[in-house]
C-alpha cells in the first residue's frame, strides 16, 4: 500500500503489517527526494535570469573633461584630506538632458515590471514575459531616437557649431576660477567639442537602449553548509511571483506608462496557475487580493526560515485562505531541513 503524507506529499510503501518499507533509493543510501525542492526547480525552469548588459550601454550624454586639460591636477592630497576635480560638459540644456537621459536609463526600470527579485540587483523573468517586455524596450528605444533626433536635428555636426559658445562660455568660466584674468585656449574648446560630437553621433547611430543578457538558472538539490542559503532564492522569487498579480488587482496605476495589454501581462508572468487570478469577478478578487498582500508582507519579514517561507508563499498561491497562512506565520526561526535533503539555488550555468 502507497502513503502520501500530508505536509511533504513524499509517497511511503507501507506492508501488510503497517510497517514503512524503504524506498529503493534509501536500500542504496541515496537520500529521499523533496517534493517541495522539485515544484520549486520546475518553478525555475519556466524563465531565466534578465540583466541589462552594461557592456552595451552608451555612456552619458555629458562628457567628462580631466581637469589636467585646463591646467590643473585632477587631484591632491593633503595629509588626511583629498580633493578631486572633475568637469562635464554637454551640448544640451538641462531639460533637454534630463529627459534624454531618463529615457537612456530606463531600460533597468522596465526590467523590473516583468520580472521578479531573488536577489540584491538579481531578476528573474518567465519565458512568456519575454515578447511583451521586448516590443516595450523597441518602442522606448524608438521614443528616445526621436527624442534625439527633435533636438539634434538632421546633421550632428552643425548642432555641435551652433552651440559651440554655450561650451566655450562655460569653458571659460570654469578656468577663470583658477585662471583670473586669463583665457581659455582654443585648443580646449576644440577638445571639449570633438568629445561632445562623438558621443551624440554614437548616440544618434546606435541603440539608445543596452541590450538584455538572459541566463538559465537551476535549483539543483545539494548538500547544505554552513554558509549556503539554499533557499533564499526561492523564498525572494515565489514571494515577487504572489504579490504581482495581488498588485495588479488592487493598484490601477501599475500599468502606468506601459503599453501592455493586462491580461497578456497576467498571463504571462503567472508561472503558478494562481488561484487568485482565476477568481471570475474582479471586484470579488480584489479584497482577497488585499488580504494576501497584507499576509505576504507579514510572512516577508517574519524570522521564519526560507523553506519554510517557500511553503506558505505555495499554499497561499495554490487557494489557501489568508487567515490559514496567517495563523502559520511565526517570528521564531525555524529549521530548513536535513542536511541530505536540502536543495539551494545553483549559480547560472
Amino acid at each position: 500500500m502507497l502513503e502520501r503524507g500530508t505536509d511533504t506529499g513524499q509517497v511511503t510503501l507501507i506492508d501488510a503489517a503497517g510497517t514503512p518499507k524503504p524506498s529503493p533509493g534509501e536500500d542504496l543510501g541515496l537520500p529521499r527526494l523533496d517534493p517541495l525542492a522539485g515544484q520549486v526547480a520546475r518553478i525555475f525552469r519556466l524563465g531565466t535570469l534578465a540583466s541589462v548588459d552594461k557592456t552595451s550601454r552608451i555612456p552619458p550624454l555629458d562628457v567628462p573633461v580631466k581637469a589636467e586639460l585646463f591646467g590643473i591636477s585632477s587631484s591632491r592630497r593633503a595629509g588626511a584630506g583629498t580633493r578631486r576635480v572633475e568637469y562635464r560638459f554637454s551640448l544640451l540644456d538641462d531639460q533637454e538632458l534630463r529627459g534624454l537621459e531618463a529615457k537612456r536609463r530606463a531600460a533597468g526600470a522596465l526590467l523590473s515590471r516583468f520580472s521578479f527579485p531573488i536577489g540584491d540587483g538579481v531578476r528573474w523573468m518567465p519565458h512568456g514575459a519575454r515578447p511583451l517586455f521586448e516590443a516595450e524596450l523597441d518602442s522606448l528605444n524608438k521614443a528616445g531616437k526621436d527624442a534625439l533626433t527633435r533636438v539634434l536635428g538632421g546633421d550632428v555636426s552643425a548642432f555641435v557649431k551652433q552651440r559651440r559658445d554655450r561650451v566655450a562660455t562655460a569653458a571659460q568660466a570654469l578656468y577663470e576660477e583658477h585662471r583670473p584674468g586669463q583665457r581659455v585656449a582654443a585648443s580646449t574648446i576644440d577638445e571639449i567639442l570633438v568629445n561632445c560630437e562623438k558621443r551624440l553621433k554614437n548616440a544618434r547611430e546606435g541603440q539608445l537602449l543596452p541590450r538584455i543578457t538572459y541566463t538559465p538558472l537551476q535549483f539543483v538539490v545539494a548538500q547544505a553548509s554552513e554558509w549556503a542559503s539554499p533557499w533564499g532564492q526561492a523564498a525572494s522569487l515565489l514571494q515577487g511571483i504572489a504579490e504581482f498579480p495581488r498588485k495588479m488587482l488592487t493598484d490601477r496605476l501599475l500599468l502606468r506608462g506601459l503599453d501592455v495589454d493586462e491580461s497578456e501581462l497576467l498571463e504571462a508572468m503567472d508561472v503558478c496557475a494562481d488561484a487568485v487570478l482565476k477568481i471570475s469577478n474582479r471586484r470579488d478578487s480584489r479584497p482577497r487580493a488585499h488580504k494576501d498582500l497584507h499576509v505576504l508582507a507579514r510572512l516577508a519579514d517574519s524570522r521564519m526560515g526560507a523553506r519554510a517561507r517557500c511553503q506558505l508563499v505555495l499554499r497561499l498561491i495554490g487557494g489557501a485562505e489568508a487567515e490559514e497562512i496567517s495563523a502559520q506565520i511565526t517570528d521564531e526561526e525555524t529549521e530548513e531541513g536535513s542536511a541530505a535533503s536540502t536543495p539551494r539555488s545553483s549559480a547560472p550555468r
